[in-house]
């Protein structure tokens, strides 16, 4: 049965929107104009983000989208997975700066009183991106997580036969040192004793620096005129679970 002119005219308008909007969902995003109106479809979803309109009228699901990632929720809720990021999508200048300290012994000696645990005090730093020193000895965690935690020490030349510690402290526990028992340092200037190790930290954990000495005489902590003589640096690595 034939179709009435009017009801033909209705359904060529109509093949013509589908094939019209088939050819737009093919076309490149900065050329969509399906939405109608004067504006291109790039600009409705910028006025929607920006909040100064909606980018359909009513209520639907990508309305709550868009204003899901106006206002930050969209991410807070981890609508944005791992699946949903390409490998190496995420380049060196689009990654936060970590939390990391760099402090030194820089201006003189620091005497070490015999057999006596002393608190390396330091001078000067190097980088830091937290606000962990301001002055003497210690390191106060800003961030919470896993840390790598590394520190060295140069002895001054001793001929006395001599026990040497370094350790590095968490709120004054020792979670990382090294020994060592030798004679006739005499015959360097002097020398290098280094410990480090992952710890996980709270907020205002203090990290400290800490040396024993034990040979009958005070004895010197160096320093040299590069940054590699007597230092503690503290490097972020993560989330501590």
């Amino acid at each position: 049965m034939p179709l009435d002119p009017e009801t033909e005219r209705r359904l060529s308008d109509l093949q013509r929107q589908v094939e019209e909007l088939q050819r737009e969902l093919r076309t490149p995003f900065s050329n969509h104009q399906f939405l109608g109106g004067a504006g291109i479809l790039q600009d409705k979803i910028s006025a929607a983000l920006s909040g100064s309109s909606i980018l359909i009228s009513g209520n639907n699901t990508l309305n709550d989208d868009i204003t899901d990632l106006r206002d930050g929720t969209g991410l807070a809720d981890s609508a944005i997975t791992t699946a949903k990021i390409a490998a190496s999508a995420i380049t060196a200048p689009k990654v936060a700066v970590w939390p990391r300290c760099r402090v030194r012994r820089s201006v003189s000696d620091q005497s070490i009183t015999d057999s006596v645990e002393t608190e390396i005090l330091f001078q000067a730093e190097d980088v830091d991106t937290d606000t962990m020193w301001s002055a003497d000895s210690d390191i106060t965690i800003k961030t919470a997580g896993l840390y790598w935690i590394h520190a060295n020490v140069q002895w001054g030349a001793n001929a006395t036969q001599s026990r040497y510690q370094i350790a590095i402290t968490k709120n004054d526990v020792r979670f990382s040192r090294t020994n060592h028992n030798d004679t006739g340092l005499s015959t360097v200037t002097t020398w290098f004793q280094n410990c480090a190790g992952m710890s996980s930290c709270a907020v205002n954990d203090i990290i400290n620096l800490k040396v024993f000495q034990k040979n009958g005489n005070a004895a010197a902590v160096g320093v040299v005129t590069d940054t590699d003589s007597t230092f503690c640096e503290v490097i972020w690595l993560g989330p501590a679970s």
